[in-house]
């Protein structure tokens, strides 16, 4: 698994029309990198300098097209006071949402989510410090944050989400406002640190809202923000959507991300024949069935599928999980993923 270029000399010999020792390989591993470093997911997520190593040790072990802060997509709910669980080995989860009923609107506070208020983007902004002292030279540096959807999911939950949007659609409206605002203030410190930046928003997907709610709610939010980013001079604009996407992508398409992140429930061929004359796609292998779960067969099967639907598409691809790779997923599944991945990335150069 060595490799012959760093990540950020091997993205540079694409973008000049050089050949790279192989293509771009993403691995979506924040919630499981703690493996790496022999840490619980609480622990791997309990500070900055822990978060960090874990980021560096999976760098340093796989050689992987990427490292990234995080800030939880819970993150503008946990801002205004959302209650969280923290179990030692799973997801973060809210168990009491700020916002109960569209009575109590008046919780919404955009100082909550500005630097010096927010613990979250606090340690973020230490873990990019780290991460660019320690690799800044050798690989790009990211970070997401949560969609204009899943920002107001955080503040309310999916039950009243979804109810809402059909019985107060102007509540809702302002909500998804709220929360572009709110997106916009968290990530301005960090346009200024030269990071990648995305939105990730998984309460958008298809398979929830349906190509229509989808156009008339969350399009428009999410078209602010990255707007807003790129007259921000911000260059790298990413966007991830889980689910069943192919309704939507070329909606997704036109936000004004550079580029996309295809979950594994959506055929790579057909948004290479949607989208990827427009911008950038990458994806899908199944982090589940696959990647945590598969064998080498399997595998390699994914893999090569995954080459062959998308790897001539037109703006550049590059091969990732579908979605991130689950917490308690191993050390030995991890390598095995990334091995097989190098060999055929270095094949479909």
């Amino acid at each position: 698994m060595t490799d012959k270029m760093s990540s950020k000399e091997r993205l540079a010999a694409i973008r000049d029309g050089r050949q790279p020792d192989r293509l771009p390989i993403r691995l979506m591993f924040n919630s499981a990198a703690g493996v790496l470093c022999n840490m619980s997911f609480k622990e791997a997520f309990s500070s900055a300098v822990n978060y960090a190593s874990c980021q560096i040790a999976a760098y340093r072990r796989y050689g992987c097209d990427g490292v990234n802060a995080s800030y939880s997509m819970h993150g503008i709910g946990m801002a205004l006071g959302a209650e969280i669980v923290r179990p030692e080995n799973g997801n973060f989860f809210i168990s009491k949402y700020p916002i109960q009923s569209i009575g109590e609107l008046s919780v919404l506070n955009l100082d909550k989510v500005k630097l010096e208020n927010d613990a979250l983007a606090w340690q973020a902004m230490e873990v990019i410090d780290i991460l660019k002292k320690e690799l800044g030279d050798e690989v790009g540096i990211g970070i997401s944050f949560p969609g204009p959807a899943t920002g107001v999911v955080s503040l309310i939950g999916m039950e009243n989400f979804l109810k809402w949007m059909v019985k107060y659609p102007d509540v809702m409206n302002e909500l998804l406002q709220f929360t572009t605002d709110a997106v916009k203030i968290i990530s301005k410190p960090f346009l200024e640190k030269e990071v990648g930046i995305g939105l990730s928003d998984p309460a958008a997907s298809g398979m929830i809202l349906g190509a229509k709610r989808y156009q008339d709610y969350i399009f428009p939010y999410t078209k602010k923000i990255f707007e807003w980013w790129k007259a921000q001079g911000q260059k790298a604009r990413g966007y991830h959507v889980c689910g069943n996407t192919t309704k939507i992508l070329e909606s997704m398409a036109q936000t004004g991300s550079t580029s996309l992140s295809i979950d594994n429930m959506v055929s790579l061929k057909t948004a290479k024949e949607k989208v990827g004359y427009l911008l950038p796609i990458s994806g899908n292998i199944d982090p589940v069935q696959v990647i945590k779960d598969g064998t080498e067969q399997q595998m390699t099967i994914a893999i090569k599928k995954a080459y062959e639907d998308a790897g001539d598409s037109p703006k550049g691809f590059t091969l990732s999980p579908g979605c991130g790779i689950p917490v308690n997923t191993s050390r030995e599944q991890m390598d095995l993923f990334v091995k097989t991945a190098k060999k055929y990335a270095e094949i479909y150069r």
